[in-house]
This record gives C-alpha cells, structure tokens and sequence, in this order.
C-alpha cells in the first residue's frame, strides 16, 4: 500500500495543532496530570517534541559542515547544556531541605534530556517552579508558604532566580520557535513525509485521550480541542481529529458530526 501523502494544508494544521497542545502540556501541570491520570507520561512528551521539531523543520545536521550554527540549534544546545547540572544540583538541594517540594518538581521521572528533548524537560522544570514560586498550583494552597521557600532555596545556590528564568524563556522561545520549510519539494521527500506521518500518529492518539478524559472547557480550549464559534453565544465546538485516510477494502464506520457542549 502506498503511503498517504500530506498536502501543504494537512502539515500546517498538523504543526499548529501539534504545537499548541504539546506547549499547553509543557506550561500547564493541571492539564498534564489529568493525561498522566490516563497513560501520558515525561517520556512520551519529550517523545512528541523529538516527532514534531522535524515537521516543524528543525534539522540537526544543518549546521553541520562548518558553518555557523542556527539560532535555534544554539538554543536548543545550551538547553542540553543547562538541564543535567542544574537538575542535579536542584534534586539535590530540595531532596534535603524541601521533600515535598522536590517530589513536585520531579514528579513522574522528571529527568535532564539530551538534544531537542532537554526543550520539554526544562519547559517542564520550569513551569514546576513557577508554580511553586507564584502559588498558581491550586492543589497546593496549603503549602505556599513552603513552596515559596524552596523557591528561594533554588535562587540562594544561583540555579532559578528571575534573570535565569527569563534566559531559559529566550532559549525555549527560540529552540520552539522554528523556521518552516517554504519548499513544497522539501516537503514531499519521503523522509519529511515519514517524520510527519509519525508526529501525526502520535499526535491523534494522545489527542484522542485528552478529547475523552478532559472535561473543562478551557483546557480543551487550551490544548486545541475546542474553540469558541463566537464571543456572543459563548459556545463551545469540539475540534475533529485531523483526516485519516481510508485503508483500500475497509469502509469505516460513519461518524456522527460533533456537537456543541
């Protein structure tokens, strides 16, 4: 059978639904531990980011050669270079002073990556401590006081402090911030065309869960699963999966249009 191709508008929605909700899961620890709840995992995140950056055009290699590298390959770089020191000075530092606060941070094998995937594991660090820091965790009203306290812990041994927080925000901006390809040809070679059948797989199948198991509207608004028709009615539209082209010799079964909830 020959492999489905996907035209120019087929990887544009693909890259911004693919975008939006891996980058909501990497800001909101909420909605992240509701898919937890229902198999997602710190690995298949970093899984959805190593899938999406060559749909969203990220090449490795093409600083290779001796030229000078990209602004995002320079990004996603010192990422790398950031995430395994200050993750174990930062396990270290709270594990003695700051168990529960360690515990949250860390949670579900929070651990330094390598290459693009150190993008979602410091997205991940991060936003754990602000949380932490600005109390915006609900779950954890009880222990701001202390969550604030090993913020501070983290600030006093120079690992987050507010000038190393908005340097992390430029790297991850611009590690993120990729550059799509503009030619139609790059697109259709079947290297570009696999890695974005994959994304696309694994993308529909954790949207799927999260389409199934979230039930506030804002963060399927959040996560792209849902839009407002119009500010006036206030109403909520289930966003479709993207189009899965039929198997030759299989009819599938006739899906019901979605209906507003």
């Amino acid at each position: 059978m020959t492999d489905h191709v996907l035209m120019r508008k087929d990887l544009a929605q693909l890259r911004e639904r693919g975008t939006k909700f891996l980058g909501t899961l990497s800001m909101e620890p909420q909605i992240f531990r509701i898919m937890v709840e229902h198999g997602y995992s710190q690995n298949e995140h970093r899984e959805g980011w190593d899938l999406a950056l060559p749909v969203l055009g990220y090449n490795p290699r093409a600083s290779s050669g001796g030229g000078a590298p990209s602004s995002q390959s320079e990004a996603i770089t010192a990422l790398d270079q950031w995430d395994e020191p200050n993750f174990a000075r930062a396990l270290a530092a709270l594990q003695r002073l700051h168990p529960a606060q360690c515990e949250y941070v860390f949670r579900d094998g929070l651990t330094a990556a390598e290459g693009a995937a150190a993008i979602a594991s410091v997205q991940t660090f991060k936003d754990r401590v602000v949380a932490l820091r600005d109390g915006t965790d609900p779950g954890r009203a009880e222990t701001r006081e202390a969550d604030k306290a090993a913020v501070e812990t983290l600030a006093k041994r120079k690992i987050f402090d507010a000038e190393i927080e908005t340097k992390l925000s430029t790297w991850l901006n611009t590690a993120k911030g990729v550059s799509l390809p503009t030619d139609a040809s790059l697109e259709n070679t079947p290297a570009f065309q696999a890695a974005a059948r994959a994304f696309k797989a694994w993308l529909e199948d954790w949207r799927e869960t999260a389409r199934t198991t979230v039930t506030r509207r804002d963060y399927l608004i959040r996560l792209g699963l849902a839009r407002r028709r119009s500010r006036k009615d206030g109403e909520i539209v289930i966003e479709e999966p993207l189009v899965v082209p039929p198997v030759p010799g299989i009819t599938p079964e006739p899906r019901e249009p979605s209906e507003p909830v």
